[in-house]
């Protein structure tokens, strides 16, 4: 990365109150494993050594490279200088000891794509699903889901009830994520209302509705973005969103941030009416 891109990445996440980025990672094997690999520390290692097939291995190093990459972009630490702890329902956070940085960071992936989030000063939780995985949807959200949101999923089409079901799911699993207390939150004592984008709660959860921002998207045929961050109530917060190329995470620049080649393509708002701009890395 030359000096002028790095300085443009680092203004970038400067300039933005959330970052989002993802990488499509479909047909990757062991190959793309051996790339990353170098980058991972000896713990992350054995923690992908427990995945049994390659793809789970890419996504799992792909989101630490990314993290490492991305937080770099904003401080002298090195990637390898970034080292995290998970709390108790296994939400990971910057280790303190590892360097002051204002961003949170949140990690999820499933087939064929990897997300990442990260957030100034602010709880941020993500989730990526494939709409794929909801094809049965209402018996999902029957078994799981507040009454309100198996009324919505009822009363959408049969075509539409996959991705209708998909959306919620990674709305809620985001939220939850961001609170970092994992199912410890029953999933049916909240509801999102996707017309509005927002979040209720049942008297059993102590939150306000008015203080989470939630996002969400659709990246091709069926991968379901989804972001939940918290925020004062009425405060306006900007989001960029990127799609950073796998083979860019191969080599480590001088300046420790990946080498993105990227290209703005428009401003836009967000499904809630935040701000955001879509960049992708080719």
């Amino acid at each position: 990365m030359t000096d002028t891109a790095a300085c443009a990445a680092s203004n970038r996440l400067a300039s933005c109150d959330l970052l989002v980025r993802y990488v499509k990672t479909d047909g990757c094997d062991e190959g793309a494993f051996a790339q990353l690999r170098p980058q991972l520390t000896p713990d992350e290692l054995a923690r992908a050594a427990r995945f049994h097939f390659a793809r789970d291995r890419v996504a799992f190093a792909v989101g630490h490279v990314l993290v490492r990459r991305t937080l770099s972009e904003q401080t002298s630490a090195p990637p390898s200088g970034w080292s995290f702890v998970s709390n108790a329902h296994g939400k990971p956070e910057v280790q303190p000891s590892a360097g002051g940085t204002p961003w949170r960071f949140n990690i999820s992936h499933c087939a064929g794509m990897v997300m990442t989030g990260f957030a100034r000063d602010r709880d941020i939780g993500v989730d990526v699903e494939s709409a794929d995985r909801f094809r049965a949807g209402l018996e999902i959200a029957r078994f799981c889901f507040a009454p309100e949101e198996v009324r919505a999923i009822e009363s959408a089409s049969e075509h539409e009830r996959r991705t209708t079901c998909a959306a919620v799911w990674t709305l809620k699993e985001a939220y939850i994520k961001a609170r970092g207390l994992g199912l410890t939150i029953p999933l049916a004592d909240f509801a999102i209302d996707l017309g509005s984008m927002r979040i209720w709660f049942s008297a059993r959860i102590a939150d306000q509705a008015d203080c989470w921002l939630l996002w969400r998207d659709q990246v091709g045929r069926s991968h379901m973005l989804a972001v939940a961050a918290r925020r004062r109530p009425d405060e306006q917060l900007r989001m960029r969103v990127e799609e950073v190329a796998l083979e860019s995470l191969w080599s480590i620049s001088p300046a420790g941030g990946a080498q993105f080649t990227e290209s703005v393509v428009g401003d836009r708002a967000g499904r809630d009416g935040a701000g955001s701009v879509r960049d992708r890395a080719r």
